[in-house]
């Protein structure tokens, strides 16, 4: 046999040759029955080799791997089986449902946002109406029972009370607003309510006109009666001498007054 360099230390002589991969090997890169390297010393019987595993080169002839070579293929390809699994079932979990309805089991039995928002002014959220109540110094309370939504902004000054309320099946939509006030005998109600009610009427959605509603609702306070902008109805009545009443809404729903 000719002398052969050592395949893994590059530095001796071979004198073996192992039997997994047919490469040369010397003494002191024998592992247990082969090379180092496809035969690694078992951990407490000497030191265990840490170099990267060479690929045969071209024409090398490799012989068939021993049972012990076999056995540890197997648990390194059901290991990665195991985690092929793994990573498929936590993908199965993780991705979106594909059903014809395009729903989750969990929203089926519950109304979509679409039927919530049927009877709902498009463009307006409840926010948008009691913040900015707020910011003209309106306290609003929030009512969320008996499966309806209620945010109630009132302030109160000089015995002449002012209430704005949003109505809605959901959070996420406004199906009606009421503004109302109510004074004393002594002071005209028109002229207290008037820029009150012409202010709610601005409300900004989809189609609106805010100036339009404004100046209908200002003209025409004290009276009763409705005009829509834009798929909205604007109504308004004069319950009492010293009340007054403004109704908005996108479809007819249950008028709830105090």
């Amino acid at each position: 046999m000719s002398a052969q360099t050592c395949h893994i230390c590059k530095q001796y002589l071979a004198q073996y040759r192992c039997p997994d991969c047919g490469r040369f090997i010397c003494p002191s890169c024998t592992g247990d029955g082969g090379c180092t390297i496809c035969r690694p010393i078992p951990t407490g019987q000497g030191q265990q080799n840490t170099q990267p595993v060479t690929v045969p080169p071209p024409g090398t002839q490799v012989k068939p791997a021993s049972s012990n070579a076999a056995k540890y293929g197997l648990f390194t390809c059901l290991g990665c089986f195991g985690v092929v699994v793994l990573l498929c079932a936590v993908g199965g979990i993780m991705a979106p449902s594909n059903n014809s309805e395009g729903t989750s089991p969990q929203a089926k039995d519950q109304p979509s946002y679409q039927a919530e928002s049927s009877k709902g002014i498009s463009g307006v959220a409840p926010v948008d109406v009691y913040l900015n109540m707020e910011k003209q110094g309106f306290t609003t309370k929030k009512d969320f029972s008996n499966g309806k939504c209620m945010w109630s902004s009132s302030k109160t000054i000089n015995m002449t009370t002012y209430g704005v309320d949003v109505y809605s099946s959901n959070v996420n939509t406004v199906e009606r607003v009421n503004a109302m006030g109510g004074t004393t005998t002594d002071k005209d109600a028109d002229a207290v309510f008037r820029k009150f009610l012409g202010y709610v009427a601005t409300l900004q959605y989809e189609g609106s006109q805010p100036e339009v509603a404004r100046q209908w609702v200002e003209s025409n306070i004290g009276s009763k009666g409705k005009m829509s902008i834009g798929g909205v109805t604007f109504e308004i009545d004069a319950p009492a001498p010293t009340g007054r009443w403004l109704s908005i809404y996108k479809q007819q729903v249950p008028i709830l007054r105090e």
